[in-house]
């Protein structure tokens, strides 16, 4: 099984050395501002791009006295709200998987005769494409399956209009069944498996949804339920124990809190195999254009010359490489969305504030890049050249 899959985290055309580490930026924060919890921030600027010399300990001092007013603001009447939120979250998971995805889960339990590399790549594309493009054929609601934290919060804003979730709560973007728990550590997400029942069923839970998790959480994914239909269940859960099995945003990170498919992998140039983890980044500026986007990098699963990304609402099965890229040049020049806004509203609030994937520059500095490169426009050979 060693020599069934790769990763490659060497710079390749189109790529760049260093790992993006978190998905959305403003997610450290809230561990540190408990009384901003409910209701929508309001973005306004006047077309003004602001200054920023007040002093760590002044940022501090306004935090603190922030914390305390949003105590005050939101406890009366908080108590509904989150009751609210809580039943609505409930409600999400008390559908049964499609009668489809049912029988998708049946073919699972067998397994295949012959354990292959080929019959590992059927695996990796079926569910690729239940999870992509023929989502409408395997899903009955828009909330099922696997999301993007920021369509879930988009959905939940078109479905909820009078009832936001907080903007600055981790938990309004990331979601999972009651089988399963996002934490979050350095800005990073686990995704990590607490039921009782063995990891097959655990990993059908998580497929049925909704999740939320990323394109290299998704990577991973994609080859656990490759194995799952290469070995059978039986086999799988006997090779994988349930206990505390993750699933991690830095896919190529080893080591007991690192991804566990990690021992699998072969180094990209030793290797000679047909299936591969790869990562391949947007023009560095992205994150300046979109505060708030996810398109930062794609991490995507190359078999052959496929590249299988996490896009739940493309209708194409899989990209070349050149399909990658532009799909990456196209999530650039989209217009400024509601996420983006409300990260440089938490980014105006706290401008001292250094996030881990944004060092060394503080907030307050990217709220003025970002206004800086608010026309931004790239193309192929931009991105491929910068």
């Amino acid at each position: 099984m060693a020599a069934a899959i790769t990763s490659s985290t060497e710079p390749k055309l189109g790529q760049r050395s260093k790992l993006v580490k978190c998905r959305t930026p403003f997610l450290e924060i809230v561990k540190k501002v408990p009384g901003q919890m409910v209701g929508q921030v309001a973005f306004t600027t006047n077309g003004e791009r602001p200054q920023y010399e007040a002093s760590e300990e002044q940022t501090q001092r306004e935090k603190e006295e922030g914390e305390e007013e949003g105590k005050e603001e939101v406890q009366e009447g908080y108590g509904e709200a989150e009751e609210e939120i809580r039943s609505a979250l409930a409600r999400m998971y008390t559908a049964q998987p499609s009668r489809a995805l049912d029988r998708y889960f049946t073919t699972l339990k067998d397994g295949s005769r012959e354990w292959n590399e080929e019959t590992l790549k059927t695996g990796i594309c079926a569910f690729a494409a239940i999870a992509g493009c023929q989502r409408a054929e395997y899903f009955e609601t828009p909330w099922s399956g696997l999301h993007y934290p920021t369509e879930i919060k988009e959905l939940w804003r078109r479905t909820y209009p009078l009832m936001p979730c907080a903007v600055m709560d981790q938990n309004s973007g990331w979601v999972c069944p009651a089988t399963w728990s996002h934490t979050f550590e350095n800005a990073t997400c686990t995704l990590t498996y607490c039921g009782s029942t063995p990891l097959s069923q655990g990993l059908n839970e998580l497929a049925t949804g909704p999740t939320s998790l990323d394109c290299g959480m998704f990577c991973q994914v994609l080859i656990w339920m490759g194995l799952r239909y290469m070995t059978g269940d039986d086999i799988f859960d006997r090779a994988f124990a349930r206990r505390q099995f993750k699933i991690v945003q830095s896919w190529e990170k080893p080591g007991p809190e690192g991804n566990p498919l990690y021992p699998l992998y072969d180094r990209w140039s030793d290797s000679g195999t047909r299936i591969h983890t790869r990562t391949v980044y947007n023009h560095p500026s992205y994150l300046q254009k979109h505060p708030g986007g996810s398109a930062r990098l794609q991490n995507t699963t190359q078999v052959d010359d496929e590249y299988l990304t996490f896009h739940p609402t493309s209708t194409c099965k899989s990209l070349s490489f050149d399909g990658v890229q532009q799909k990456l040049v196209e999530a650039y020049n989209t217009a400024r969305d509601f996420a983006d806004k409300e990260a440089m509203a938490l980014w105006k609030r706290y401008p001292n504030y250094i996030h881990p994937a944004l060092a060394p520059n503080c907030w307050g500095e990217m709220l003025i890049k970002s206004f800086e490169s608010a026309d931004n426009i790239i193309d192929v050979d931009r991105l491929r050249r910068e």
